[in-house]
């Protein structure tokens, strides 16, 4: 997994919000609050398949492929998250 932790993945996820759709947002923030007694991983693959079931609202994703896009793209906004004191 990208993620130490569901709550890590979860601010990081949070913080594409603003790239996404409305209808996408109001999809992650039900997958967020519908975690409830899930293992940490599970809540973290939960997220994430949710979230990459939204890519399709960021153009860059499109074109660059989903899989190349995450690759690239969550440990960058990871790391912007770790070094701003966010996560």
């Amino acid at each position: 997994m990208y993620f130490r932790n569901a709550e890590e993945c979860k601010r990081v996820i949070e913080s594409f919000m603003k790239d996404l759709s409305p209808l996408d947002r109001t999809k992650l923030n039900i997958v967020f609050s519908n975690l409830g007694e899930k293992t940490d991983k599970e809540k973290q693959w939960s997220m994430i398949q949710a979230f990459r079931k939204c890519l399709w609202s960021i153009p860059e994703a499109v074109e660059r492929g989903f899989t190349n896009w995450l690759l690239e793209e969550l440990p960058n906004r990871k790391a912007a998250l770790e070094y701003h004191g966010e996560i």
